[in-house]
């Protein structure tokens, strides 16, 4: 019983931090290409960013697999990469 709840809370915990990631990224990323770049107002790009946050939301832990999905297969092409050295 006691593997499970953990579990669950370690997962709980990587979905939090994956959320909290995405929209932390996007909302300082984006707030400087609408600002800098588009011409935004600092107003229009809040107002943006505030309306992408539904979206930040519910894409935030699907990306966050995709990227330990990526990050894994990198780390064990790497550790081919360098077993086959001589």
């Amino acid at each position: 019983m006691e593997g499970r709840s953990a579990r669950e809370e370690n997962r709980l915990i990587l979905a939090v931090a994956d959320i909290a990631a995405m929209i932390i990224f996007s909302t300082a990323l984006c707030m400087m290409i609408e600002v800098f770049i588009a011409k935004l107002t600092v107003f229009q790009s809040i107002q943006a960013r505030l309306a992408a946050i539904p979206v930040n939301l519910v894409t935030g832990r699907p990306y966050g697999i995709f990227l330990d999905c990526c990050r894994s297969l990198a780390f064990s092409i790497n550790k081919r990469r360098q077993a086959s050295l001589p």
